[in-house]
């Protein structure tokens, strides 16, 4: 078969669209991801929308395009809809809807919004059948901000992008902009190790991680982007009697909230991760583990990209290189802020900005009981897989999973100085690898290929801040420490609702400022440090 197919004349277009299109469908397959979905779009006659929101013959309005409007029984009458009530087991939102409405400038029911082209196989071929010349940029590229929006997000990572497409989708405001002083996804989004886990021990702080591990496991479906979530288990080892029992109650606790954990001894960790040494005459003796199956790894850039994407489709602009310089309040108000592309004037100001949120705080004269501090990770050489799962160690102190690509991606906890650098000191390093040695040492002659350092934003009881300040419209999503990559969907969920609605829902109120006031704190030292 192999020979008759390389005797054929096949042109050569052709024959990388058909392997490209194979690949993807074996990952399709595999990973369950949006390409395998098939989406149908009537055709045979074009609708309107009028200014009642009642379906009209699109026959006389030729000059019509496609928006994509998120519809509900609510907005189709022209009514406001009733704030839906939140449950951290709630599911992803209302699917949506195509309708075209007439070209005209403007209309009070409906907000106008870019079509998106989806990816799909069909789309894969025809690319690949024309040397992928058609693809369309993944968000529109703003230049220049407006004079006015009605919120402005500052940080275009993981975080502030799933702020805006929530604001966009779920709460209809849509004439906002996301600014970023570099690149989308160039701060922390892009530095971290993309661990996925919700086995947190206080009731606060399962809330949001399951509530954002619910989220994660259909947004690939929804942002119709691949953001290679692999749920190949998380596990947290125990070397001590105190530690296993500090282990198993964090399970009880897992339960009691309907979240997924287990308790494996010793012999039941090497049979779901083979490479863990578990000799008992070691100097940290594995005594057994937490497994949360659910938990895993994704692709930290597609995420950021997806959400993006997809808010920019909702009419969000996206504006990078756009440094904020300063924030203007009036009477103790939100009035607008300057960036390196000028003023924008905006009554709601959402800080997301992960190691700089002091910094962004201190603008407005807001103090956050937050230290910034950088946090290390590097990668090996690529290998044939080896470690089926996600590995981590608070005694050894070292986690370690392995990328598609075969590298070991391998990390610790922060460095104890204080600073702004996105790199840190070489002990750290050291203390890791030595660590991973103990653990795994069939990795002891793996050479080390990159390693690179983020600002990690750290609050005195190792969980976040979502909360609104004492500055009307200035709202602080931070604090998240090592914790945030995994809370992402589920932190720009809630924390969209608060800026909507300038009150917090059930899983965000824990999380606000004046915890720190007040005494209820949500301490999560023991499942936060290196166990990320």
């Amino acid at each position: 078969m192999v020979r008759l197919v390389a005797r054929a004349s096949f042109p050569k277009s052709v024959l990388v669209a058909v392997g490209q299109v194979v690949v993807y469908a074996e990952f399709c397959r595999i990973m369950e991801l949006p390409g395998t979905e098939r989406r149908s779009v009537r055709a045979s006659k074009e609708i309107t929308v009028s200014r009642t929101g009642k379906a009209a013959s699109a026959e006389n309005a030729p000059h019509t395009h496609q928006i994509r409007h998120l519809g509900s029984a609510a907005s189709q009458s022209g009514k406001t809809a009733a704030r839906r009530p939140f449950s951290w087991r709630m599911g992803p939102a209302s699917s949506h809807h195509l309708v075209s409405v007439p070209r005209v400038p403007h209309c009070p029911h409906f907000t106008w919004v870019f079509a998106m082209k989806r990816y799909s196989i069909g789309s894969l071929i025809r690319e690949g059948l024309r040397g992928h010349t058609g693809w369309e940029q993944a968000w529109r590229q703003v230049e220049t901000p407006k004079a006015s929006y009605d919120a402005v997000i500052i940080g275009g990572g993981g975080h502030g992008t799933a702020t805006a497409y929530y604001l966009a989708k779920e709460h209809g405001m849509r004439n906002i902009a996301v600014v970023e002083k570099g690149w989308i996804g160039g701060g922390n989004a892009g530095r971290n190790t993309t661990i996925i886990r919700s086995n947190y021990l206080n009731d606060a702080s399962a809330a949001i991680y399951q509530h954002a591990m619910d989220l994660w496991t259909t947004l690939g479906r929804e942002l119709n982007y691949n953001i290679m979530m692999s749920h190949r288990g998380v596990l947290n080892l125990a070397h001590d009697d105190g530690e296993a029992r500090a282990l198993k109650r964090r399970v009880e606790a897992n339960r009691l909230n309907g979240i997924d954990a287990a308790w494996l001894d010793a012999k039941e960790v090497q049979e779901f991760c083979p490479i863990v040494n578990i000799d008992p005459d070691i100097r940290y003796p594995v005594l057994g583990g937490t497994l949360q199956k659910v938990g895993g790894v994704n692709r930290h850039d597609a995420v950021v990209w997806g959400y993006a994407r997809a808010a920019s489709a909702l009419g969000v602009d996206i504006i990078q290189n756009c440094e904020v310089t300063d924030i203007r309040t009036e009477a103790g108000a939100v009035v607008g802020i300057e960036t390196t592309r000028g003023s924008i004037r905006t009554p709601k100001v959402a800080s997301v900005a992960a190691g700089h949120s002091s910094v962004i705080a201190k603008m407005v004269d807001v103090k956050l009981p937050i230290e910034s501090h950088p946090l290390q990770a590097l990668v090996s050489e690529p290998i044939k897989p080896l470690n089926p799962c996600v590995v981590m160690s608070n005694a050894v102190h070292v986690y370690c999973s392995q990328s598609d690509k075969g590298e070991l991606v391998i990390g610790a906890g922060i460095d104890p100085q204080i600073s702004y650098t996105q790199r840190g000191g070489f002990d750290v390093i050291e203390h890791q690898l030595a660590a991973l040695i103990e653990l795994f040492p069939i990795v002891s002659r793996l050479r080390m290929l990159r390693q690179w350092g983020g600002i990690v934003d750290v609050c005195p009881d190792a969980s976040a801040l979502i909360t609104k300040t004492k500055v009307k419209g200035f709202y602080v999503n931070g604090g998240w420490g090592t914790g945030g990559w995994k809370a992402t969907p589920g932190s720009g969920h809630v924390f969209a609702d608060l800026v909507a609605n300038d009150e917090p829902n059930e899983i965000a109120a824990p999380f606000a400022l004046d915890r720190f006031y007040s005494g209820k704190l949500v301490a999560e030292h023991g499942a936060a440090a290196v166990a990320h």
